[in-house]
């Protein structure tokens, strides 16, 4: 068996990588410091190395999605992250992933916000007696699979109305402004996910400016608003795969050609108001 069909775990190489720190912790002081500074250097090494590969893949189309595909590698995507070529998926982004697991397990629900270290679901069968226990046994999971989650709240179900609004037949997507959350409401550095017209969208606010783009990456749609909000770079990070794109014009920063879905928005007297683009989901 050759070095690269040697299948160790990755849990088994962070094991070895745990041991043999603690090993170099109980050396002699400048034994320490030589072990240290060899560490640095080949992480150094790689580092340079690793992110010469990532630039020459993402300069020609073929490489492009050999990356897409590397970085849904777990051993790859650690690799790259503890050398910091990928963001780290902060506790919004976990919680989320976290979540889609139980989904896919059977799970019926939604995942609304994170807020602090409180997650925020939705759970349409989690009413009555086992409703009840329903609620407790996917706190506790939630909890237990993201480190740093404190709570977890299930709203109550909201009734639907029985009519329908004739105004809302009268109107045809991307021809009106519907309003949407408070201007106040949209707090810095965050993704606020509004649900309008029959489009799932994000408003923003950065640098004074208000956006909004629908809720999905270009890439493979997955949903922005796990994501992250840097009002210092102006930029949305994709909880996905890290991709980065201009806050304010949708530009991908990480991959060419791929740009954000906008949806007009406007601020009208302290009131967000968005314009769906018909036919958007």
């Amino acid at each position: 068996m050759t070095a690269l069909e040697d299948p160790t775990s990755l849990e088994q190489l962070a094991a070895r990588v745990d041991t043999a720190l603690t090993k170099v912790s109980t050396l002699p002081a400048p034994v320490q410091v030589v072990a240290i500074e060899l560490k640095d250097a080949l992480d150094e090494l790689h580092r340079v190395g690793l992110a010469r590969i990532i630039t020459d893949l993402r300069a020609d189309p073929r490489g492009r999605e050999l990356l897409f595909a590397l970085v849904d590698v777990p051993e790859v995507l650690t690799l790259f992250q503890l050398h910091g070529l990928v963001r780290a998926p902060d506790l919004a982004t976990r919680t989320r992933l976290a979540f889609d697991e139980l989904v896919a397990e059977g799970l019926t629900g939604e995942l609304v916000r994170v807020e602090g270290t409180q997650a925020v679901l939705r759970l349409p069968g989690a009413t009555g007696c086992s409703g009840a226990e329903m609620k407790d046994g996917v706190g506790k999971a939630l909890m237990h699979a993201v480190h740093g989650l404190t709570a977890v709240e299930v709203e109550e179900p909201v009734k639907e109305p029985t009519l329908i609004a004739l105004s809302s037949l009268m109107v045809r997507p991307g021809t009106a402004w519907v309003d949407g959350p408070p201007r106040l409401g949209v707090l810095p550095g965050q993704l606020r996910r509004v649900d309008v017209g029959g489009t799932t969208a994000v408003v923003l606010v950065a640098g004074h400016a208000l956006a909004a783009w629908v809720n999905a990456c270009p890439r493979q749609g997955e949903p922005l608003d796990g994501g992250r909000l840097d009002v210092d770079e102006c930029t949305i990070t994709c909880a996905a795969h890290g991709l980065e794109f201009d806050a304010l014009t949708g530009e991908s920063l990480s991959v060419p050609g791929l740009v954000l879905t906008a949806v007009p928005v406007r601020d009208n007297e302290g009131t967000v108001q968005l314009r769906p683009p018909a036919g958007a989901r």
